[in-house]
C-alpha cells in the first residue's frame, strides 16, 4: 500500500509538534483558506487556549483564552465554529445537578463569555452536551438519556427543544439520527429536522458497522463459511453499491467524515493490526498513515472528530500530520 504523502499529496501538511513558543498543541479544524484552530492544555484534557496557526509560514495567533468554571466536572470540548463564533461546551457541578454550559466567542479572537445554561442535564459518554453545532443564527446539541435536539440563538436566551426531536441525537445538524444516544457512527435512522427527510441503513446484520450520510462501512466474512479474516466492505444505506477492501478492516472504531472518508485497519494476515489506512469509500483509494504498533502490539490512533470533519491529524516521527480532506479530489 502506498504511503499517503504519495497517494494525495496536494492535501497533507508536515508541521512541527510544537508551537512557536514550545507548547503542545492539537489541530481542530479549518478556520479558513490555509488557517488551522488549534488548541493547548495547562494539564491533560484541560484546554486552556485557542490560536490560528498559519500552515504555510507556522505564524500562530492567540484568539481565546477557554476559561474553566470552578467545580468542573468535564472541560471545554465540542469545539466547533460558524457564523462568525466559536462555540464549545463545559460541565459543573452544583449540589446534586451537573449544570452544562454553552460558551462563545469571536472567530476573530476575544473574550469567551456563557451564552447559556442547560440546568441538570444527564452526564452521557463523551459529554453532557452531544455533537455541538453552530448553524445560522442558533447553536444545536442533543443530550443523553431519551435525547432531543435543543437550539439556544446566538443572542443568547433559554434552551428550547426542536420540535419532533423527541429519542433523537445529533449526528450532523439538520440530520439527527437514532436509536444509538452515543455514536454519530452507528445511527440507522435519520432524519433531517429542516426539511422532513428521512434516510434508514439496511442489511447491517453485523454488529460494528458504522454509517454516514448516505454510505456505512463494516465487516463482512471473505468466505461465506467465515472461516478467513474479515475484509471491509462499503456499500449505500440502501445495501447497493457494495465494495471490499481486501487485506483492510472497519473494526466499527471510526466516523465517515464528509460521507465520503473512514479509517480502516491494515490487517496482518497472520492476525493483528500493522497500521492505518485513510480510506476514500467513493473512489476506493486507500493510502497508508504510517503508524504502526505500540512496542506491547496495541495500536493507538484518532477518529475523526465529527461527520462533517474536513481535516484529520495526527502525531508521526515527531511531526504533526495535517491532512486537507477538502484538497482531495
Amino acid at each position: 500500500m502506498q504511503p499517503l504523502q504519495q497517494v494525495w499529496p496536494e492535501a497533507i501538511h508536515e508541521i512541527p509538534a510544537e508551537l512557536p513558543n514550545g507548547r503542545k498543541f492539537q489541530p481542530l479544524f479549518f478556520l479558513g483558506a490555509g488557517k488551522v484552530l488549534v488548541s493547548t492544555e495547562s494539564s491533560f484534557e484541560k484546554v486552556d487556549m485557542l490560536a490560528s496557526y498559519d500552515l504555510a509560514t507556522g505564524e500562530t495567533k492567540d484568539l481565546v483564552r477557554v476559561i474553566t468554571p470552578a467545580n468542573a466536572e468535564l472541560f471545554a470540548s465540542e469545539f466547533t465554529a460558524g457564523s462568525g463564533v466559536i462555540a464549545w461546551t463545559t460541565a459543573r457541578r452544583a449540589g446534586d445537578q451537573l449544570i452544562a454550559e454553552i460558551w462563545t466567542a469571536p472567530v476573530t479572537g476575544g473574550e469567551a463569555s456563557v451564552l447559556g445554561s442547560i440546568n441538570d442535564v444527564k452526564e452521557a459518554e463523551g459529554g453532557a452536551v452531544h455533537g455541538l453545532t453552530v448553524d445560522g443564527d442558533a447553536v444545536y446539541w442533543s443530550t443523553g438519556g431519551t435525547g432531543g435536539v435543543w437550539r439556544l440563538p446566538l443572542t443568547g436566551g433559554v434552551p428550547a427543544q426542536v420540535p419532533g426531536t423527541e429519542g433523537y441525537h445529533m449526528f450532523d445538524y439538520p440530520w439527527v439520527g437514532k436509536p444509538a444516544v452515543y455514536s454519530r457512527s452507528s445511527y440507522a435512522d435519520l432524519l433531517n429536522v429542516q426539511s422532513g427527510e428521512t434516510r434508514t441503513a439496511v442489511g447491517n446484520e453485523n454488529e460494528g458497522w458504522v454509517c454516514g450520510l448516505t454510505r456505512c462501512v463494516g465487516d463482512l466474512p471473505r468466505e461465506s463459511d467465515g472461516a478467513s479474516l474479515p475484509a471491509a466492505t462499503t456499500r449505500l444505506r440502501d445495501g447497493s453499491a457494495q465494495r471490499t477492501f481486501p487485506a483492510l478492516s472497519g473494526g466499527g472504531h471510526s466516523l465517515i467524515t464528509m460521507d465520503r472518508f473512514t479509517l480502516l485497519m491494515i490487517n496482518n494476515p497472520g492476525g493483528g493490526t500493522v497500521g492505518m489506512a485513510l480510506t476514500d469509500l467513493v473512489s476506493g483509494e486507500v493510502a497508508d498513515l504510517g503508524l504502526r504498533p505500540n512496542a506491547d502490539s496495541s495500536f493507538s490512533y484518532h477518529a475523526f472528530r465529527s461527520p462533517d470533519s474536513d481535516l484529520y491529524a495526527y502525531a508521526l516521527k515527531g511531526k504533526q500530520i495535517i491532512v486537507d480532506l477538502k484538497a482531495i479530489e
